[in-house]
């Protein structure tokens, strides 16, 4: 796993234990481990590139706003390959919350969030087009 102790990333830890880790290039999510497990249930590639650029093989990728190359951009759009930016991480009523946006030169923009509880992941994401 090249670069992986560089590249930037967040670690979600919730007060029960959970554990996950988010990658800013491209809001990649590559570690998930529920509470009372020390088993991560997400699989990632030893030949996985981290940092600018590169594409994390495993984990949960962003593709948007295209997936693979059925469109104009780069393969899986411009989401997998930006830095994002982390809007917030906090933790309410046991659910802990990460948020990340990335903007591309079209000017279209994605918000990210990842919200883990007890044996749960979900993630979700928005696009919107300004202009």
């Amino acid at each position: 796993m090249s670069g992986a102790r560089e590249a930037p990333s967040i670690e979600l830890n919730a007060l029960d234990g959970a554990f996950a880790r988010v990658y800013l290039d491209g809001a990649h999510v590559t570690s998930w481990i529920p509470t009372r497990s020390t088993f991560d249930r997400l699989f990632v590639s030893r030949e996985a590139q981290y940092g600018p650029s590169c594409s994390i093989r495993g984990g949960i990728p962003v593709c948007f706003p295209q997936f693979g190359s059925f469109g104009p951009m780069k393969h899986h759009g411009f989401a997998r390959l930006s830095r994002w930016n982390v809007v917030r991480q906090e933790e309410i009523a046991g659910i802990t919350t990460g948020c990340a946006t990335a903007t591309s030169s079209r000017k279209r923009v994605k918000c990210f969030l990842i919200q883990r509880d007890h044996n749960s992941m979900t993630t979700d994401s928005h696009g919107k087009r300004h202009g």
